[in-house]
């Protein structure tokens, strides 16, 4: 028997892939964190609403596409996904470069009771980089 998705995780990425800011981050628990590779150190809930307002206003127009939503155990949860978005708005220092993002990446989701406990997401800081044109990407093929 296959463990279900918890209406919170389900919340976590409907409210992600919306760009509805405080509804993601009204899923964290009030102890909870979030990392991936562009943050240096895991953010807590009262952090995530800078960082991600930054973010969101980069790539104004963000889709986050499902690839799929799996359960690892009961109180982890898988999420793949892949983001489309162009780069319109300042991004960590750099200037809008114009460009179009297609980048593949995914979140491990843990959960305490009804609340996300601690993500941590993953995709290629390099891939984006080059996509976004600020670093040479892989040779063609």
């Amino acid at each position: 028997m296959s463990t279900p998705i918890p209406p919170v995780v389900r919340s976590y990425v409907d409210s992600f892939s919306s760009s509805s800011l405080d509804a993601w981050i009204n899923t964290f628990a009030a102890d909870g964190a979030y990392s991936d590779p562009s943050t240096p150190t895991p953010i807590d809930p009262h952090g995530l609403k800078e960082n991600f307002t930054g973010f969101f206003t980069a790539f104004p127009d963000v889709k986050f596409e499902l690839v799929g939503l799996h359960a690892i155990s009961e109180s982890s949860f898988l999420w793949r996904w892949v983001m489309h978005a162009t780069n319109s708005g300042p991004y960590r220092g750099f200037p809008a470069s114009g460009k179009t993002i297609n980048l593949p990446g995914c979140e491990i989701i843990e959960t305490r009771g009804d609340k996300v406990f601690r993500v941590q997401g993953y995709f290629d800081r390099l891939t984006m980089m080059a996509q976004m044109g600020l670093v040479a990407g892989p040779p063609p093929k």
